[in-house]
């Protein structure tokens, strides 16, 4: 798609709230896809204001979506507020439930519940970190407690 910049200014006061609804950007053109104010185009663009607002929607709805449909992003998935102290509370919690034996699958998941999210590499990572503080091992599928209780 080539950028071609409007030359006629859309009907729209820019100093009171834009009704997005009420601005389409057109199934044939640039307008409100590919806004780059750097561009010699969308600088002589009579419409480059109200180009990058739909811009803006746009890439806002489509992290949204993507947000609702695969969890969230790693950076938001909340890990970064997961404290060690919380994990080894609940891997003690988990393990007196299970008899002693709590499965790496069964950790994988808790960790994603703390952490309020639902990708599993993130929590696997998170693991990893928590396990190089020493205080449990994961063999044969199997974590065990070997820190101080």
């Amino acid at each position: 798609m080539k950028r071609i910049p409007h030359k006629e200014k859309l009907a729209v006061e820019l100093n009171k709230p834009l009704d997005l609804s009420t601005v389409k950007a057109d199934d044939g053109t640039c307008f409100g896809k590919m806004w780059d104010p750097s561009t010699e185009e969308c600088q002589g663009c009579a419409d480059s204001d109200v180009c990058g607002i739909l811009k803006e929607r746009t890439v806002k709805s489509t992290a949204t979506q993507v947000d609702d449909d695969e969890g969230p992003f790693l950076d938001t998935a909340g890990m970064h507020r997961l404290i060690d102290q919380d994990i080894t509370l609940w891997i003690k919690k988990a393990i007196r439930a299970g008899d002693g034996e709590l499965s790496s699958a069964e950790l994988v998941d808790g960790v994603m519940q703390l952490g309020g999210t639902r990708d599993r590499q993130s929590a696997i990572e998170r693991i990893k970190r928590y396990k190089a503080t020493g205080v449990i091992t994961i063999k044969q599928g199997q974590v065990k407690w070997i820190g101080k209780r």
